[in-house]
């Protein structure tokens, strides 16, 4: 018999499949699953994209999502992907000041503005950023309400928390949270379609990957 090792440990033991993604949009109370983080996301091709900016957030116990399924414990991502050599200064500021957006619904208002002028790359600012939230750890504690709505674009229905800055009710001075009348048209229109292909199923790790900047949808 070969000279194999048995045994068990905290390591092993571990349950590796992680939580459950939000299947469904979704308008309800989360908290941050934990500090933003930077990923690489590689596609089915081998190529690899460096450099996102991840948020993710849980759903809280009792939620559910616009299908009724409770949904507590459940994820959701916003992705913030670097920007490219041919975007303008204005679609750069869109994507910044939409996490500074997100930073001020956890952080200090203090933390959540960083000075243009102190940021030398795209890569010092997503670093300033989670500096800021582990400055904060307390963040992980509050809880915000969400909404990820779905919408249509070019004949495909989809649904992730938005692009716009509105998605995120922190206190009752926040506006509240609501679905428009063209997100729910797009709810409606999601549920009614929801035999998607394997092909176009979330890849293993839960990502989406068809790669368009997100601020092109809008």
């Amino acid at each position: 018999m070969s000279n194999f090792q048995f045994g068990t440990s905290k390591d092993t033991i571990q349950d590796t499949s992680g939580a459950p993604r939000m299947a469904n949009p979704f308008l309800g109370k989360v908290k941050l699953a934990g500090l933003p983080e930077v990923r690489t996301i590689k596609a089915k091709d081998g190529t690899e994209y460096p450099n996102i900016l991840a948020f993710t957030f849980k759903a809280q116990p009792g939620e559910t999502d616009v299908a009724d399924n409770e949904v507590g414990g459940f994820l959701l991502e916003k992705l913030e992907w670097p920007p490219r050599d041919e975007d303008s200064q204005d679609k750069v500021s869109n994507k910044t000041g939409r996490i500074g957006y997100i930073m001020s619904k956890f952080l200090p208002e203090e933390d959540a503005l960083i000075d243009p002028s102190q940021i030398k790359s795209w890569e010092h600012f997503i670093d300033t950023v989670i500096n800021r939230f582990e400055k904060n750890p307390d963040c992980l504690n509050n809880v915000v309400r969400i909404k990820a709505p779905a919408s249509e674009y070019k004949g495909k229905v989809d649904f992730d928390i938005p692009n716009y800055k509105g998605f995120i009710q922190a206190s009752k001075e926040d506006n509240p949270l609501a679905f428009s009348k063209k997100e729910t048209a797009a709810n409606n229109k999601w549920l009614a379609t929801q035999s998607m292909e394997a092909d176009n199923a979330p890849d293993e790790d839960g990502v989406n990957l068809n790669f368009s900047d997100d601020d092109d949808l809008f």
